[in-house]
């Protein structure tokens, strides 16, 4: 269980890298996402919303993540954003 945005950060990297590395060797064209890594993923970004920042620098840092990421339109994205200016 992470226990901080940094462990957070650092899980969500690994399932991005996970994602891409299984679709290059899928030689097949129809490699999808298995249910149990995209809910850990979905439970991993929204534990952004509910730790606390340690330091100012992974408060900047997750707002990076989230900046470059696919979900800036999530709703949990309005929730981490509130947990980092809080």
């Amino acid at each position: 269980m992470p226990h901080t945005l940094s462990d957070c950060l650092h899980e969500l990297a690994y399932w991005d890298e996970l994602y891409r590395q299984r679709r290059v060797c899928d030689t097949s064209g129809d490699y999808e996402h298995r249910m149990e890594s995209s809910a850990r993923d979905w439970f991993i970004f929204g534990l952004l919303a509910e730790l606390r920042p340690r330091t100012r620098e992974e408060a900047k840092d997750t707002l990076r993540c989230l900046m470059v990421s696919d979900r800036q339109g999530m709703p949990e994205a309005d929730q981490i954003l509130e947990n980092l200016v809080s």
